[in-house]
């Protein structure tokens, strides 16, 4: 990322959207320089003349809401990271401490502890091992990871790859842990080439990936085929708050599992958008997905699906 401010320029920092621009203090050079976080142009901003240059971010890609109090809100992007606000949205600040990758692709809040978010990151364009998801048991204050995994984000495009990639399961929830302990992952390709490093990569492939203790420690635990993932870099994951049946969207359409994740069935075929679970008590079994020109809703838990028709918009893109 490159920055363009008034005299004198300072070098960016490292991390973009975390970059600290200096301006001096009209008042009295000499007592210092005023420091500000400055990723996002504001028309305050931009009235006194500080243009960003380069990406600074190219697109939003997740945003999660926490299940207790909606004033904390994380926002990741593509290229600058997270961003965080505990007003509701009126203002947010960078939160990459721990997180060392710079694209954030997926998040989700435990349903059942407001302290503990997950992220699904990569690193950059190309192999590295700060790609993989991380854990926040602070509310996304700061992160640390917990699983590598080498996306490419030249080939599978992972980098821009925002979607609905991680899902609790809230059934899982153990009293004693103080948290849900089921968590899936649907990752995208590793594709090729197979080494990282000189070493073989662990699990290559598109994968749907389980955590049995929150999040701490991850196993792969279906191949993308067994769901039609192809490169598995559209795939979106949702899990019925109660029974625990896992679902997944994609181009090929959407597919049920009824054993964790181990095997899938084929409900429709199609090229399906998102996938959302209301998880409003008595309504559990509501299911609805949504292609680039249909909404449908599911009463049985994902079985069977009816067209909904809407009016205001021409379709879905996510």
């Amino acid at each position: 990322m490159h920055l363009r401010v008034p005299r004198p320029v300072l070098a960016p920092a490292s991390v973009a959207l975390a970059a600290l621009i200096a301006t001096p203090i009209l008042s009295h050079a000499a007592a210092g320089w005023n420091w500000y976080a400055m990723p996002l142009v504001t028309s305050t901003s931009l009235a006194n003349g500080v243009y960003p240059g380069g990406e600074g971010c190219q697109r939003p890609q997740a945003v999660a809401v926490d299940p207790v109090d909606a004033r904390t809100v994380l926002y990741g992007t593509d290229v600058g990271g997270l961003f965080r606000s505990t007003d509701g949205g009126a203002n947010f600040s960078p939160s990459n401490t721990g997180l060392e990758a710079t694209g954030v692709l997926g998040l989700a809040f435990d349903p059942m502890n407001r302290d503990r978010v997950l992220l699904a990151a990569d690193g950059g364009d190309t192999y590295n091992q700060f790609a993989g998801i991380y854990l926040s048991t602070n509310r996304g204050a700061t992160w640390t990871r917990e699983y590598s995994r080498a996306l490419n984000a030249v080939v599978a495009g992972s980098r821009q790859n925002g979607r609905d990639q991680i899902a609790y399961a809230k059934g899982s929830y153990d009293a004693g842990f103080g948290h849900c302990r089921t968590v899936y992952w649907v990752s995208e390709d590793d594709i090729t080439p197979t080494t990282y490093g000189g070493s073989t990569l662990a699990n290559p492939g598109g994968a749907l990936y389980k955590s049995l203790d929150g999040g701490d420690t991850w196993a792969r635990v279906a191949v993308a085929s067994l769901y039609e993932g192809a490169n598995d870099a559209d795939s979106r994951i949702a899990v019925h708050p109660t029974s625990g049946f896992v679902y997944i969207t994609n181009k090929n359409g959407f597919f049920r599992s009824d054993d964790g994740g181990v095997s899938f069935a084929k409900i429709l075929t199609g090229n399906f958008k998102a996938c959302e679970i209301v998880t409003t008590p008595g309504y559990a079994d509501h299911v609805w997905i949504a292609s680039s020109t249909q909404l449908l809703r599911s009463l049985d838990g994902g079985l069977s699906f009816t067209p909904i028709t809407f009016t205001g918009i021409a379709g879905f893109a996510r």
